[in-house]
């Protein structure tokens, strides 16, 4: 997008006219080498895009519905007159209403890579929301015009793009400047493309990693429920009550820990699990520290059964809390350094 007409104002200096709409065929031509469909608006000579349809046809490469336009529904005559005699070039998308801004910013939105030559408010603000989504703007400075305003805020907030991209955007025309423009669009297009694919590999392994988190928390929970009839039992003999009452608050904080860690990434749960084990472990020593002083046997097979519940909870409970007491026993100065006053 973007505009060299001579007989409107531009709040930066327009340079170069005649060379820009010529640059402007050139990467036209460009696009359909390297096999890029292309959104256009207008075929009026007040932009430049009339000339990016010239190169682009006269490339040889023109694919089917690979110009795709944005246009109101109830404009008089074709946006692009070269539509008459290749129709089968064009993809025509109308837009409701008589409103164009609104089917313009649409398509600045839904666009992989937006290019700018010179232009006005809009094409500024078009290269603004370019960067601001972070998808490839190539603002080429080289004929002024807003174009040139967005290189600017381009350079103070280069994305993905590259010392050696931005200086190709503002150097001096040249023979070989199309093909390095649209180069560095597409690389920099490819660039974020596999990007968004190793995020998507990314999350899709986080996701497996937290699901059989979740799977071995289940096994862990059905473990500590069995806890309780294993202790009941009539004919438990004491050791297997006392080791159950010791192993029922270990699985139950695994699986409290597990939980949690759902909570964040998921990718973390054997960590948490073993946090979880030692918080459960750590929790029944000291409930069971506690009751001993006034039930010397309380891991008999009799107060087992009553105990197993109460140790379950408060095992859970230490498994779930584990990762916020973990991080603040790692803040605690337990032993002071200060020197005395």
């Amino acid at each position: 997008m973007g505009s060299a007409a001579t007989d409107r104002p531009y709040r930066t200096p327009l340079r170069q006219p005649e060379l820009a709409v010529t640059a402007a065929e050139e990467l036209g031509r460009e696009f359909a080498k390297q096999g890029c469909r292309i959104v256009v608006f207008s075929g009026s000579d007040d932009f430049i895009e009339g000339a990016v349809v010239r190169g682009y046809l006269t490339s040889g490469r023109a694919s089917a519905r690979s110009i795709e336009v944005h246009a109101p529904l109830r404009q008089e005559g074709a946006p692009f007159p070269e539509a008459r005699d290749r129709p089968e070039i064009f993809d025509p998308r109308p837009d409701s209403g008589s409103d164009w801004e609104v089917g313009f910013y649409r398509a600045i939105l839904a666009a992989d890579a937006l290019l700018l030559i010179g232009g006005g408010r809009t094409t500024f603000n078009a290269g603004v929301i370019g960067l601001s989504r972070e998808v490839p703007v190539v603002p080429v400075a080289a004929f002024g015009g807003e174009a040139e305003r967005v290189w600017e805020r381009h350079r103070a907030a280069p994305n993905d793009a590259t010392d050696e991209d931005l200086a190709r955007a503002a150097a001096d025309w040249g023979p070989e400047s199309a093909a390095q423009l649209v180069e560095s669009l597409v690389s920099r297009h490819d660039r974020r493309v596999e990007a968004a694919r190793a995020a998507e590999r990314t999350g899709a392994a986080s996701a497996r990693l937290r699901a059989y988190g979740l799977v071995f928390a289940l096994v862990m929970l059905a473990g500590a429920l069995a806890c309780i009839p294993l202790s009941t039992s009539a004919d438990a003999p004491a050791w297997r009550a006392a080791a159950v009452l010791v192993a029922g608050p270990v699985m139950i904080g695994i699986c409290g820990a597990i939980i949690r860690n759902a909570f964040d990434d998921g990718t973390g749960w054997l960590w948490a699990a073993v946090r979880g084990a030692a918080a459960g472990a750590v929790t029944f020593l000291l409930f069971v520290a506690a009751q001993t002083a006034a039930n010397p046997d309380v891991l008999s097979a009799e107060s087992a059964k009553n105990l197993v519940y109460v140790v379950l909870a408060i095992g859970f409970t230490a498994g779930l809390g584990s990762d916020a007491v973990y991080a603040k026993l790692r803040q605690t100065d337990v032993t002071p350094t200060t020197s005395l006053q």
